[in-house]
């Protein structure tokens, strides 16, 4: 199977988060965002009351991760970025087995 290889851009931020209490909280803004299109990990600490998430910007902005936060009825106190990095990206070009040959 041929592959091709593309660098994509992946940048982390640091999101700070006002009203977390407890292991649930953190557990809910965690699956809120890894599940959005475009995040690649999410860490969220209680006791730094801060997420940190990698993503893809060119597919979501950290506005639309910061509102995803606010929608779940937590306060963000801010966003720094931290860390730009270019990942590959290995996609298929095409499939050649005995069948599709």
């Amino acid at each position: 199977m041929e592959t091709t290889t593309k660098q994509r851009n992946v940048e982390t931020v640091s999101i700070s988060i006002n009203g977390m209490r407890c292991m649930g909280c953190v557990q809910h803004i965690q699956d809120l965002l890894s599940h959005l299109s475009g995040v690649n990990d999410v860490e969220v600490r209680l006791d730094e009351a801060k997420a940190e998430v990698k993503f893809v910007p060119a597919t979501i902005s950290v506005e639309q991760l910061t509102e995803c936060i606010k929608s779940a009825g937590y306060e963000v106190a801010g966003a720094t970025s931290i860390v730009r990095t270019s990942l590959p990206d290995i996609t298929k070009a095409r499939k050649k087995c005995c069948c599709c040959a």
